[in-house]
């Protein structure tokens, strides 16, 4: 028996267990290997060169990245103005000369928080956007990628990263993001596009969990003047604050975070065969057959009543 999931570092392109080759693995497989690799070696990752020989480097390999070729995966890549000392990021993931993704790398214990914040203070990434054609950076200790896009946007793009992935905690649809930056998938304007959509669409998660748990003045007037007439004071604000929290407690639920991450294009998301929903189809049925059983208030079937269920849509659209 060979010694499960094990890399041949004279060839990465194979999987020595099992003789599988890694290129026939899917990507999900291919995740789920290096997970593996990653909780055995953990204990022993010491320093920045062990994390980036057990982890960073495999991990590039996954992408479809060869990191044994620098015209690829170039470490220590040069960047900053030729007038001004030149500045190194750890690596730069290439096509035909040209950085598409700039990464910078601390040792798989690092604290990913304190990290950044340091590297920041040194000098960003994000300073050289503008003068690289690189739109993607991301920090990483090994075990989180953070991955930031250029998107000309008044959104901070350094604040906020499109997309985080943890190897030893992570879902299904965030292999799907992640599989954009493979190198079969890659195509910058798509990376963008999804970004743009993925960091608004958590931004807008976050701020209907706050207001979940304490709705402003702003968000409360606003839906109060969907279904009062008249001038809202502060007695109406303070009356309608309670059944906006609850409103917002049906339709989000939970801590407002577990809304799955945004799905461009169609129902299905991109880079994901679409399945056929018999589940839904299960469920529709059921529903119908209680729709004929259960009497509906008139006010519910004609949408006219005070918390519609078409308002949450329009919180959105008007946000």
């Amino acid at each position: 028996m060979c010694d499960v999931h094990t890399l041949d570092v004279y060839n990465p392109t194979v999987l020595i267990c099992h003789q599988l080759p890694y290129s026939v693995m899917s990507f999900s497989e291919r995740i789920s290997s290096l997970q593996s690799s990653a909780e055995r070696q953990l204990h022993a990752l010491g320093s920045r060169k062990k994390t980036e020989n057990a982890l960073i480097l495999p991990f590039f390999n996954m992408l479809g990245y060869n990191p044994f070729d620098v015209r690829e995966v170039e470490p220590e890549y040069e960047i900053g103005h030729r007038k001004q000392a030149t500045k190194t990021v750890d690596y730069a993931i290439e096509e035909e000369g040209t950085p598409i993704m700039l990464l910078q790398c601390a040792e798989a214990k690092t604290d990913l928080d304190a990290y950044e914040d340091e590297a920041r203070g040194e000098g960003s990434l994000f300073e050289y956007f503008g003068e690289l054609e690189a739109d993607v950076a991301a920090f990483t200790n090994g075990l989180t990628y953070r991955f930031y896009a250029d998107l000309e946007t008044s959104i901070r793009t350094e604040e906020h990263p499109f997309l985080e992935f943890n190897l030893l905690d992570y879902e299904s649809d965030e292999i799907q993001d992640l599989r954009r930056l493979s190198k079969p998938a890659f195509d910058k304007e798509k990376i963008l596009s999804a970004a743009r959509d993925l960091q608004t669409s958590q931004l807008l998660r976050s701020y209907f969990a706050r207001q979940r748990e304490s709705p402003d003045d702003h968000l409360v007037r606003f839906l109060a003047a969907q279904v009062y007439e008249g001038e809202i004071s502060g007695s109406q604000l303070d009356r309608f604050r309670p059944l906006v929290q609850k409103m917002l407690e049906e339709f989000i639920g939970g801590d407002g975070e577990g809304a799955p991450p945004f799905e461009q294009e169609n129902p299905s998301r991109s880079g994901q065969m679409e399945e056929p929903d018999i589940s839904g189809r299960e469920d529709d049925s059921e529903r119908s057959s209680l729709d004929d059983e259960v009497p509906v208030d008139e006010d519910d079937e004609n949408g006219t009543g005070p918390f519609d269920k078409d308002l949450a849509q329009r919180v959105i659209d008007d946000f």
